[in-house]
């Protein structure tokens, strides 16, 4: 219609009556563009906003989560069109070619430039994709360059002297020859203090008050916003520009800063200050929310959680745990290792359908780098425990109850794996008479036998490779001397399917 940017308002209605015309806002602009790039925190943790309409996303790492990088951005883009945003993308190894790509591409999807060329893919696109000042994009295209491969021919010097240093920068930023870092944006609403030193710290007891100062003011800042501390981050920036770390975590959300700061100090000798440390700071890398409860006499789950904290901060995530039943008919597999309770630091991480909160119709780019290299770890699977806890059936009788009626006593301490041993006995359902473990054992008194079968379905049900056998039958005995013992027959003493006969010796009284 011939309506073009910077034209009157007056001249814009004479040209179009009905056009509909709003104040320019460009404060809640940049907020809506600031609240974009922390969404797309959900594809990577490195983002951060290109005014006026474009966002920069790091994905260098994150594109295996995807399959591929195309699948990553098609994703992404598709997500921005559910919500009502009409978004272009560029993907490229420098943020400058990234930028042109988006902006200028011919095409209207998603434009890739193959590794490490970049200088090919933004060649034919026009001068205005490097980012110049207006005036500077005129007189290039009147001296007749259109493409910014018409620039890559002519000489440095010439261009720095007609145009400024500025061209130049921007060319070598676009081909990778300069350097462009980019400031990711930080989660929103991040909790952290930062103290500054006059002179560069270097002993414990300096760090110790830091941190005590540190964790009252973060502790504060917590209170006001109802939350409560579950990881924490304490950061010494060093002298030589080198940032050495202590990471603490929580079994409870928390803000007593005297839990934190001993929780801090009792790693502090695991910090390196090299030659000094200039500033600390304590971030705060998850919370959740915390309210005041009234508490009674006594022991109470805070200061189990505080025990734990410190047990965990002490020893290490992998040396403390609880025990929690499983569902087996085995017992050296009827409990599991998991995590202390609560503490589990592991928060709901957003993902691709959470909403967008802009206002639809919103046009904008998508900046994609390949830059920084993160990786994922992948969760193992706590190994079993060497001990017994009797599981309730879901369909069993109340907690007061006896969980399995009619089933023998079995002992607290089992052996793992079962010990072999030597037993005399009549078959098929007779106890022993005597055994031989350590030394010879005569039978004064039994019980037995309890049946117990395998589970079919695992490969190797017992975890010692005895996965051949289907049936144990338990039997409680004691010696002359009254030690108790707990034995069982692999086997049902007719069937030689069900086992070898073979004697172990599982637990003690």
């Amino acid at each position: 219609m011939g309506l073009r940017p910077g034209m009157a308002v007056a001249q814009a209605l004479t040209i179009a009556p009905g056009l509909e015309v709003a104040e320019a806002e460009p404060a809640s602009d940049a907020d809506a563009l600031r609240r974009l790039a922390l969404w797309c925190h959900r594809v990577t943790p490195l983002a951060s906003p290109d005014p006026a309409a474009g966002v920069w996303l790091d994905i260098a790492g994150c594109a295996h989560l995807h399959d591929t990088e195309a699948g990553l951005v098609h994703t992404l883009l598709a997500r921005f069109a559910r919500d009502g945003l009409h978004a272009r993308a560029g993907v490229a190894d420098t943020p400058g070619a990234a930028h042109a790509l988006a902006r200028f591409a011919a095409h209207e999807g998603p434009a890739f430039a193959a590794p490490g060329d970049q200088a090919t893919a933004i060649a034919p696109l026009p001068v205005a994709a490097l980012r110049l000042a207006p005036e500077t994009e005129a007189t290039l295209r009147r001296l007749g360059f259109a493409q910014v491969a018409h620039l890559a021919r002519i000489p440095r010097a010439m261009l720095a002297r007609r145009f400024g240093t500025l061209l130049c920068l921007r060319l070598d930023q676009a081909h990778g020859r300069a350097a462009e870092p980019l400031i990711p944006l930080p989660p929103d609403r991040v909790l952290q203090q930062r103290e500054a030193f006059l002179e560069p710290l270097l002993t414990a007891e300096a760090f110790t008050i830091a941190t005590q100062r540190l964790a009252d003011a973060l502790c504060a800042e917590l209170e006001r916003h109802g939350l409560g501390a579950r990881q924490a981050d304490l950061l010494f920036e060093r002298v030589d520009h080198q940032v050495a770390a202590i990471r603490i975590g929580t079994a409870r959300p928390t803000r007593d800063p005297r839990h934190l700061a001993r929780l801090l100090t009792e790693r502090l000798e695991t910090v390196d200050p090299g030659l000094g440390v200039e500033a600390m700071r304590l971030v705060v890398g998850l919370a959740e929310p915390l309210v005041w409860e009234q508490q009674d006499g006594g022991a109470t789950p805070q200061d189990t959680a505080r025990l734990v904290d410190r047990l965990v901060n002490r020893l290490g995530p992998d040396r403390v745990y609880s025990a929690a039943p499983v569902e087996s008919a085995v017992p050296e597999r009827m409990v599991g290792r998991i995590a202390p309770e609560g503490f589990d630091t592991r928060a709901h991480m957003p993902t691709l359908e959470d909403p967008i909160e802009l206002t639809p119709g919103a046009p904008g780019t998508l900046h994609v780098l390949r830059q920084s290299n993160l990786a994922l770890a992948p969760d193992e699977d706590p190994p079993a425990l060497p001990w017994r806890k009797p599981w309730q059936p879901t369909d069993a009788k109340p907690a007061h109850a006896e969980p399995w009626p009619g089933r023998l006593q079995a002992p607290a301490r089992l052996l793992h794996p079962p010990r072999p041993i030597q037993a005399i006995a009549a078959l098929p359902d007779q106890p022993p008479v005597a055994f031989t473990w350590r030394r010879r054992h005569r039978v004064r008194r039994a019980d037995g036998p309890e049946r117990v079968h395998l589970e079919w379905w695992a490969a190797d049900p017992t975890g010692d490779g005895t996965s051949g056998r289907a049936v144990r039958d338990y039997f409680q005995v004691e010696d002359e001397t009254g030690q108790r013992f707990w034995l069982f027959r692999n086997g049902d003493g007719l069937d030689p399917r069900s086992g070898d006969l073979s004697w172990f010796i599982h637990g003690l009284f």
